[in-house]
């Protein structure tokens, strides 16, 4: 079963802390990031995308993204749209 994590709709400096530390928690385990309801990244949270998406991917394992609008657009303005979502589901 793969486990859903809901990502916040502000996605600050605060945001890239709590996330760290659930992906964190969750290694080793194949997971979808809800970011549906986002309405801005930041440049720390992308960067915790960023590790989390080569991470899991370094260990053969799934994580897709479900991403809003915004959230798509801001890491495409940051270079790290293919890389980090490489799956999308928008809605």
């Amino acid at each position: 079963m793969i486990e859903t994590v809901l990502l916040p709709e502000k996605m600050d400096q605060t945001a890239a802390v709590d996330l760290y530390d659930t992906l964190t928690a969750r290694i080793g385990q194949s997971m979808e990031l809800d970011g549906r309801n986002v309405r801005g990244v930041g440049g720390l949270s992308a960067q915790v995308l960023l590790v989390a998406a080569r991470k899991w991917k370094a260990d053969g394992l799934d994580i897709t993204f479900s991403c809003s609008d915004a959230m798509q657009t801001d890491l495409q303005r940051l270079g790290l749209e293919q890389e980090i979502l490489g799956k999308v589901t928008r809605e």
